[in-house]
């Protein structure tokens, strides 16, 4: 499974998941039949999303914005799918590489968070996602642009912007 970066997943990098506007969904099997599934929404949404993860661990507070719970593989499925609909897919989504198929359905599913008429989310993966950040970075001829594809997505997300 490829890679996706979750901020303190204590640096395990065995994550993947989706992207959207509002958080980032991810899994990573634990072993023994175990998931630990993680939400870890943007700044500003995480009081509107307090309640609906109420039961779940949660690091909210300080800098640390995540709820994460333990499920078994049963209940996997299920699981990311209910975070996907409460988290909602506004805007550009982004999923991982190493995402079963099972997840984009889940995705192409999800409502848009308060909004409708919407069109469904565009998804891209992550190396989709790396080409645009690459092109938009080179096309605002930033200091350093033609070092821009040896730059981490995060540093990539933070300079198109």
């Amino acid at each position: 499974m490829a890679k996706f970066t979750m901020v303190g997943t204590e640096k395990t990098g065995t994550y993947v998941g989706v992207a959207t506007s509002r958080a980032q969904v991810g899994f990573r099997d634990l072993g023994n039949g175990s998931f630990r599934v993680r939400v870890e929404p943007v700044e500003s949404a995480v009081e509107e999303l307090k309640p609906s993860f109420a039961g779940w661990k949660s690091g909210v507070g300080g800098s640390e914005f995540r709820f994460s719970t333990v499920v078994r593989s049963a209940e996997l499925q299920a699981t990311v799918a209910q975070a996907l609909k409460v988290v909602g897919t506004k805007g550009r989504v982004v999923v991982s590489e190493g995402c079963p198929q099972w997840v984009v359905e889940a995705v192409k599913a999800a409502k848009p968070a308060k909004t409708t008429k919407v069109k469904a989310a565009a998804v891209e993966t992550e190396a989709q996602e790396r080409e645009r950040l690459i092109a938009a970075v080179k096309a605002k001829k930033l200091p350093g642009y033609s070092l821009a594809s040896r730059w981490s997505t995060k540093t990539l997300r933070a300079k198109a912007a």
